[in-house]
């Protein structure tokens, strides 16, 4: 646990820091996320909830959580999302019988339903996003498929969650509702861009 800083502070202590600084520390938490992000493609998932590691998790999230929202690099943003679509396909899966999966699989499911998710649509539909960015698309994109793939394994009880999380209008909350496929998410997800201001967290 102690090999990770408080995250909230990481990020707070890179915007203020000057520009010598700034670059020292957003070279080590590229190297973080890529580490983190190692573990989980190459199937090493279960460091992460060893008895000497599980005690980290939550900071880990969180890390993970606010690097995909706060860090400008698109290509850093990615590294973070993919990390939670690697996890939402090992811990969300309906056969998983592994035992440390199944104790921390309903919280894995909250804050990535009711925190992380809407925390990344809250970023979309603010000022920094821009659409018509080809980097930025695709970092939306990979939320989009990630928001696909956690709806396809979780119940709808824990889906509604992440609705009741976003400030949307009665016919995109349907939209979610009927959702099946990254593609309806996408068009979901562009008419909550257009329309609607998600409450800050």
């Amino acid at each position: 646990q102690n090999s990770l800083p408080n995250d909230a502070q990481v990020f707070e202590d890179m915007f203020k820091a000057p520009p010598h600084l700034m670059t020292e520390q957003h070279a080590i938490l590229k190297i973080m996320f890529a580490f983190l992000h190692q573990i989980v493609s190459t199937l090493c998932t279960e460091v992460l909830i060893s008895s000497t590691n599980v005690s980290s998790l939550e900071l880990i999230l969180r890390t993970m959580g606010e690097g995909a929202v706060l860090v400008s690099d698109p290509v850093m943003k990615k590294t973070c999302i993919q990390f939670f679509r690697e996890l939402i396909t090992q811990w969300m899966s309906k056969d998983c019988t592994v035992a440390e999966v199944v104790r921390i699989r309903s919280g894995f499911a909250q804050y990535v339903l009711k925190i992380f998710l809407p925390k990344m649509v809250n970023y979309f539909v603010g000022a920094e996003f821009n659409i018509q960015d080809a980097n930025q698309y695709r970092v939306m994109r990979e939320v989009v498929a990630g928001l696909a793939d956690i709806k396809s394994r979780c119940s709808n009880e824990e889906f509604e969650e992440f609705i009741s999380s976003c400030n949307v209008p009665t016919e995109i909350a349907g939209g979610l509702r009927q959702a099946q496929t990254p593609a309806d998410m996408e068009a979901c997800l562009k008419g909550i861009i257009s329309k609607v201001e998600i409450k800050n967290f």
